[in-house]
């Protein structure tokens, strides 16, 4: 009886280890490759819940910005494309396009602030080329006016957020934008941080939080914003309700993630 015991103890011993490695695991972060900006590197992540039965339930999806990143930054606009990894799919979005813009941009005494636009794109690369650039007299940003007229198609309204509308601010190679007039910063108060929506060719094709390097500087502690969200989605999916805003001291790295994913089924406009 003893020597059974003895040779069952190893793999009991096993099965104990095993079980409570699965009841313990929880959250795990994929990164993308490091890219270069500044003095420092920015990289893409995905965080899912591996426990539970929830395995590849998206928690965040986000940018991180080493501290260096914001030291030594050119004077000149930086745009930087990179891909989320392929973790991510299980949310809609590809790829992130991160803008530095020392100068801001339009419109005037509004975003004209040093800061960044986080492009989470759904969107994909492919057709993000065909935004293409252009001297159209009728409006835009510099595309041409079949891009225009693409970029300015209208967006089925269930798929619109509530107060986002449409100002004709179509970028070669990025699309259209639809602000949220009834923002902060257009009501008196600076701008810190905001979001927008991305549209072409008729379709919601990005997420964009817009943060100024100032705020990222004071070090935001876990500031989670809800946004305004559409009726209906276009596709089926995992989808965000807030964007976040951390500095972690122990890293000295910033992130800007879409959080609080919620499963969302397709809607068919009326």
């Amino acid at each position: 009886m003893t020597t059974k015991v003895t040779f069952l103890a190893p793999i009991l011993l096993g099965l104990i280890i095993a079980l409570g490695a699965c009841g313990s695991s929880g959250p795990a972060t994929t990164y993308s490759d490091p890219v270069s900006l500044g003095n420092g590197t920015v990289r893409t992540y995905i965080t899912t819940n591996q426990a539970g039965g929830q395995s590849g339930t998206p928690i965040a999806v986000g940018v991180e910005l080493t501290g260096s990143s914001f030291e030594a930054l050119p004077a000149e606009h930086v745009e930087i494309v990179t891909p989320f990894p392929q973790e991510a799919s299980v949310t809609p979005f590809k790829w992130m396009l991160l803008d530095w813009n020392p100068q801001g941009h339009i419109p005037p005494g509004v975003y004209d602030l040093p800061h960044y636009d986080f492009h989470f794109y759904i969107m994909d690369q492919a057709k993000r080329q065909e935004i293409k650039a252009g001297a159209c007299e009728a409006g835009g940003e510099g595309v041409d006016c079949a891009t225009l007229e693409r970029g300015t198609k209208p967006v089925p309204a269930v798929y619109v957020a509530p107060d986002h509308i449409n100002v004709g601010a179509v970028v070669p190679g990025m699309g259209n934008h639809l602000i949220d007039v009834t923002g902060p910063e257009f009501n008196g108060t600076k701008f810190n941080h905001t979001f927008i929506y991305g549209v072409f060719d008729g379709e919601v094709t990005f997420y964009e939080p817009m943060i100024t390097r100032e705020f990222l500087l004071a070090k935001p502690d876990n500031a989670c914003v809800d946004f305004k969200r559409p009726g209906g989605f276009a596709t089926a999916g995992w989808y965000p309700t807030q964007y976040c805003m951390r500095y972690h001291q122990d890293t000295n790295t910033y992130t800007v993630s879409l959080e609080g994913f919620v499963s969302q089924p397709a809607t068919t406009p009326q």
